[in-house]
């Protein structure tokens, strides 16, 4: 069964392995200690289960940080736009059959983010759904009698 931590797992080497993106964080985007830019985060959103299947549907945020008074901002969102588009190509194109049945939905709206916060960064937002079999199995669930 494809679980959240598999996702994480699977994300994390994605991170490893990417010549750019230097960071993952799973739901603690708040916590922006020990972070070397780019930062790749992710927020679980609220994840449908229906009668064949169960999503989960992850909020993404791609950040890097711009120089003081914004002066690279162009550059900023251009690069972190492409790492996004590389994180929705990486999911589409890699075969994941080890895992069981995982679809990725194709269509993703990519948000402009400007913060200014401790950090000054700029990236964008994007939402991904893996979608997974959920047969509604009663054999699988861990009780006894």
């Amino acid at each position: 069964m494809f679980t959240l931590n598999k996702l994480n797992k699977i994300i994390q080497e994605f991170v490893d392995n990417h010549r750019q993106i230097k960071t993952w964080r799973l739901e603690n985007y708040g916590d922006f200690s020990n972070i070397t830019y780019p930062l790749l985060a992710g927020l679980i959103q609220p994840s449908p289960v229906d009668s064949a299947s169960s999503s989960f549907v992850v909020k993404f945020w791609i950040l890097d940080k711009v120089t003081k008074g914004l002066n690279n901002q162009v550059d900023c969102l251009s690069d972190t736009h492409l790492m996004g588009l590389d994180v929705l190509s990486y999911f589409k194109q890699t075969n994941f059959d080890e895992l069981g049945y995982l679809d990725v939905v194709q269509t993703a709206t990519f948000d402009r983010v400007i913060e200014d916060g401790e950090d000054e960064v700029s990236g964008w937002t994007f939402e991904v759904t893996f979608k997974t079999i959920f047969e509604w199995d009663l054999c699988s669930i861990p009780i006894t009698n």
